[in-house]
């Protein structure tokens, strides 16, 4: 898992911390039917390269990607099939994100999480480790914010001796 809180703990999170609501509004934003899609739209993708370029160090998305990703999200059904994942996480909660048994993670798992400046954020590992993964998950923090975008050389290495 890439940055990625467990669907236990962040709808938990979620229901009770404003803060992480707060942080993810977007979520809430993306369940209201052609309104996100007309959104995100306008002025040439002006939001979502905005989100790339805000998330990430400088340079690591160039002009020539953003005209693919503007490209891929272009065409007919991608953009609402993007949305549809954080509608559908929502609208029907799996049985995996309520229930703690179905939830725990049974085999070996490698979770890679960026450093963050939100203390919640940094608890998440943490949690993920001691509620839902046990004895499976191998924690391990990154700068600035673990992704394969903002930092592939140490995200491939971690696969490549996770997987050896």
């Amino acid at each position: 898992m890439l940055s990625v809180p467990h669907p236990r703990i962040f709808i938990k999170n979620l229901i009770i911390n404003p803060a992480q609501l707060r942080r993810s509004w977007y979520l809430l934003f993306f369940q209201l039917p052609w309104l996100p899609e007309r959104i995100l739209r306008r002025r040439d993708w002006a939001l979502l390269v905005r989100a790339l370029r805000n998330t990430s160090p400088p340079g690591v998305f160039s002009d020539p990607d953003l005209e693919q990703y503007k490209e891929s999200w272009a065409r007919k059904g991608a953009l609402t099939a993007m949305l549809n994942w954080y509608r559908a996480a929502l609208l029907r909660p799996s049985k995996f994100a309520l229930d703690p048994e179905a939830s725990r993670v049974k085999v070996p798992a490698l979770l890679i999480w960026g450093k963050t400046t939100s203390s919640w954020v940094k608890q998440w590992p943490e949690k993920v480790f001691n509620t839902v993964m046990m004895d499976t998950l191998k924690c391990l923090r990154l700068r600035p914010i673990g992704s394969n975008t903002k930092s592939p050389h140490e995200v491939n290495n971690l696969l490549s001796q996770f997987f050896a």
